[in-house]
């Protein structure tokens, strides 16, 4: 995983995950993180990640909400794979406890589901979320030489 981290820049992974290094997705991934996890409670939902498409990007993505969380232990669940019906691959991360009520947004993490949120996804024009995650996180995510481990140590840091 280190190798992964130090070897991806800003740059290049967002315009892996997101088509461009300048989506505004980037933004909202991370304020939608922070909103989450920093209040240190349980989320009562899963959390869908857009494109995730090997095993080190998802140790990355555990590793970081572990941190953001301040908890010392792993989500309950974490799926990855490719998505139904050609969707991209993704990660699903659920920190509740296991219950029946989220398997169906876990195994059909495309469907519509209050249970399940899905991590940068725009709320349509005129999202306020976006001003507001650009102030918030474009110095860290706008320098595009900076890799993925800086990124984790800085965003631990706050």
């Amino acid at each position: 995983m280190r190798a992964f981290l130090e070897g991806q820049t800003n740059r290049t992974y967002w315009a892996e995950v997101f088509g461009s290094a300048d989506d505004p997705r980037k933004y909202l991934l991370l304020h939608d993180l922070f909103e989450v996890l920093a209040l240190g409670t349980v989320p009562r939902f899963a959390l869908r990640f857009p494109r995730v498409g090997g095993t080190a990007e998802v140790c990355f993505w555990i590793e970081l909400t572990r941190r953001l969380s301040r908890r010392a232990g792993l989500p309950t669940v974490a799926l990855w794979g490719d998505g139904r019906e050609g969707a991209a691959p993704s990660l699903t991360l659920l920190f509740d406890d296991l219950l029946p009520k989220y398997f169906l947004p876990l195994l059909w993490p495309e469907r519509k589901s209050d249970l399940l949120y899905p991590l940068a996804a725009s709320r349509g024009a005129g999202d306020s979320r976006v001003n507001l995650a650009k102030d918030r996180y474009s110095r860290l995510l706008d320098e595009g030489d900076a890799n993925l481990l800086t990124l984790m140590v800085r965003l631990g840091a706050r």
